[in-house]
Order: C-alpha cells, then structure tokens, then sequence
C-alpha cells in the first residue's frame, strides 16, 4: 500500500487519487488520507469520480425533501451547513462543494453521508456493522446503534488476536455462484477505527496512530489499520447485534430466531431512513430476509452499569474462535 502524508491538504498535490472502498475504486480530486490506495493505481479504471465543484440546487432534485437533503433513486443532495454540499448521481459521480469547514469535516460527511448514498445508488447492502476476519478467512460482523460500542470492541477484538475487517459500515452482497441468496459476502469500507479520547485512554490504542481528529470540536480520534486491511469480498460467519442492557446485571449471548434476526439486522442497515425515498425498499427486505434466514445472528448484551468491556470482548471471542485463548 502507498503511504498518503498527513499534511497533505485537500488539493494540493497532483490528483486525481485513486482510492479502493466498498469494493470500488475511486478517481478523487480530493487527498483522503482515511481510504486506502492500492499499490499499482496507474492504468487502473474507476467506478466512481469524486471532485470539487458547484452542486445543483436542492430544489432540483424530484424525490424526498427534507429541511438539509433531498434524494431520490439517482440523486443525492445533502447540505453540511458552514461545512460543505454534497452532490451524489447515478452511483458514478460525488460533487462536493467547500463551504468553509476544516478538511477533516468535510472528509468526515463525505465518508459518512455521500458515500452510503453512493452504496444505496449501486444497488449495495449498506450495513451499520464494525467486524473482524476470523482464522479461517470469515468474517463475523457486529452491528449496533451509534454509541453502542462497536469500535471499542473492534479495538478490543484485535488486541484478542482478531484481524480487523471495517469498522461502522460494510456492504452485503449474495454469492451469485452458490445461488438462492443462501451465502452472503462482506465488503469492507476503509481502514480506520473510530475511538473516543477516553477509550484511547482506558485501553492504550496506539497514541501516533490516533492523532488525527475526526471532527476538531469532538473529542474521537481514528486509528488506521491500513497495513492489516483486506479489500477482498470475505464470506460473512456470522452477525453479533450489540446490546448495551439497562437492566441487566450479566453478559448473555443467544442465537436468535429467523424472525427475530431480520427485525435485528433489518433495523441496524446503514442509513435506513433513506430506504423508501430511494427506492431499494422491495431489494432491502428481499436481502435481509435471505440474510437472516441463512446467517446465524446472536443477541449480545452487556449490562450497562458495569465496566464489563473486557469481559464482553472475551465472551464474543469465544463465539468467533472457539476453544482459543483471548
């Protein structure tokens, strides 16, 4: 993998970048020292292009609106006030337009924002999932409201041993070949985890890898793991829903029903809201049908009013790689 320096700015080396994420290839005017670059970019043809430009104006766009973005199948329109506008088309082109924010945040909302719209656009499976690569070359996802931990027990998960796969969002897609939706495939988005200060703190996460501020006034770091990162389609194990419990006093992990596993998966798809505005409403429901029909989906919870992190780690080690000391 090429290394991107950390000083570099927006725009202010030769582009265009060429960048892999979500199994795309991207052509970007823009330095995003977050993506990872293959080693023999030259030659290589992009899905997708990214450059800064004027967007079109919100009133444009036919489809959904709401007070900061509007969409529909094809058109993407979303508005960081004070940071920058976002223009997403036909799964092929991100226009960004800079309206004065630091360069982390205009990263930070492209990632986050124009990127899931892009999947959406291409037909992809965007999920809310953090995972690791078991022994085998498998994946077991994690999945999770924000907040609820999924970067920390990433974190946790590799000091275990675990290799890291993505943290926050992956693509599903079936195995075309085995046919019937019966096996699904991963692919990650990019190699950094998402920290907040105090569990940089708690748990000693590399100091020099986890300089780099997300967000100037938010105190969340991301640590990169591009020399660890696998950009293959990874068969998917398993899905772990996190669940942080109130009430609850002990660690308890069960294998849920198909039932049970679509209302879990289903609810923690990427960006959710956009579903029905965007169109993919029929092949949403049809994908994590077949998911939860074939892929076994644990409930994990940890109680919330103790320190059980490594505890919890632990256990779901033992779901990932039975029988092998954390």
């Amino acid at each position: 993998m090429r290394n991107i320096d950390p000083e570099m700015t927006l725009v202010n080396s030769p582009a265009p970048f060429i960048y892999q994420a979500f199994g795309l290839i991207l052509s970007s005017e823009i330095v995003f020292p977050e993506l990872f670059m293959p080693d023999s970019p030259a030659g290589i043809s992009s899905d997708v292009s990214i450059r800064l430009g004027k967007a079109p104006a919100k009133e444009s766009i036919t489809g959904t609106q709401k007070p900061f973005s509007a969409y529909n199948a094809t058109e993407f329109w979303f508005l960081k006030p004070g940071i920058a506008l976002y223009y997403v088309k036909e799964g092929r082109e991100i226009v960004i337009e800079l309206l004065g924010g630091s360069e982390e945040e205009v990263r930070l909302f492209f990632l986050s924002n124009a990127l899931g719209a892009l999947l959406y656009q291409r037909d992809l499976i965007p999920l809310h999932a953090s995972g690791v690569i078991t022994a085998s070359g498998d994946v077991y996802l994690f999945t999770a409201p924000s907040r609820t931990g999924k970067s920390t027990l990433l974190y946790m998960l590799t000091q275990m041993g675990c290799r890291p796969f993505t943290d926050d969002v992956c693509v599903l897609q079936p195995d075309e070949q085995e046919g019937a939706e019966t096996a699904f495939y991963a692919t990650a988005s990019y190699p950094v985890m998402k920290l907040w200060g105090e569990t940089i703190k708690k748990f000693e996460a590399d100091a020099p890898q986890a300089q780099r501020k997300l967000r100037p006034d938010i105190d969340k770091y991301g640590v990169n793991f591009h020399h660890a990162f696998d950009t293959s389609p990874l068969k998917v194990k398993g899905i772990i829903i996190l669940e942080a419990d109130k009430a609850g006093k002990e660690i308890s992990i069960e294998k849920l029903s198909a039932l049970d596993a679509f209302r879990a998966v289903e609810k923690n798809v990427y960006r959710r809201h956009w579903v029905e505005g965007m169109g993919k409403g029929i092949a949403h429901f049809r994908h994590v049908g077949a998911l939860a029909n074939n892929i076994p989906v644990y409930l994990a919870k940890r109680p919330v009013q103790q320190d059980t992190i490594r505890t919890f780690a632990g256990a779901i080690h033992q779901v990932i790689a039975p029988g092998q000391e954390a």
